[in-house]
């Protein structure tokens, strides 16, 4: 008859992975009332310190005062970024434009509605049709506005800031 295999099965090892982040001397208390968790799992294992997400190779040498680690994950989230972190970061990136394009329009006397979206209103001086049609040569979306009573006036998505100035500079050579 073969021997069991002593290798715990994976529904142990995370059994063992969770109980070593609730430990306390030797116990598990999130489980069965007094599991010992060694009988599970080499002390040395028992002593790990659970991995906290986010934390650089440099910041655990630091702590630990090791050196030559290996960190064996490249993407600590299989999902990809946080939506909070995708959301601060399009926010930034929001803000940023709307500055450039404030700066920008205000060197070309160019009248802005100050905006608290992605977009900014704008009063192009010309006719906004026509503004379309030459930017559109120049590979530059706006929407004219004279749809709604406004036209000379058109609405600009606030872009990545190479699409800002790209949109800035078609905007100068289209003035002229």
């Amino acid at each position: 008859m073969k021997k069991p295999s002593k290798r715990p099965n994976l529904k142990t090892v995370r059994f063992v992975i969770n109980a070593t982040k609730h430990q306390q001397t030797g116990e598990f208390k999130g489980g069965k009332k007094g599991l010992k968790i060694d009988r599970l799992a080499r002390k040395g294992i028992l002593d790990l310190a659970p991995y906290i997400p986010g934390k650089s190779i440099e910041e655990v040498e630091r702590e630990l005062g090791k050196k030559r680690w290996v960190k064996l994950a490249s993407n600590e989230n299989v999902l990809g970024p946080s939506p909070k972190a995708h959301a601060e970061k399009s926010i930034r990136m929001v803000r940023e434009g709307r500055r450039y394009l404030y700066q920008e329009l205000d060197k070309m006397g160019l009248f802005y509605v100050p905006s608290q979206a992605n977009f900014i209103f704008m009063d192009l001086v010309k006719d906004s049709k026509e503004i379309l049609q030459n930017l559109l040569k120049e590979g530059v979306i706006i929407r004219p506005e004279y749809i709604w009573g406004y036209p000379t006036f058109a609405r600009v998505t606030v872009g990545r800031m190479e699409d800002n100035k790209r949109f800035i500079n078609a905007l100068r050579k289209v003035l002229k």
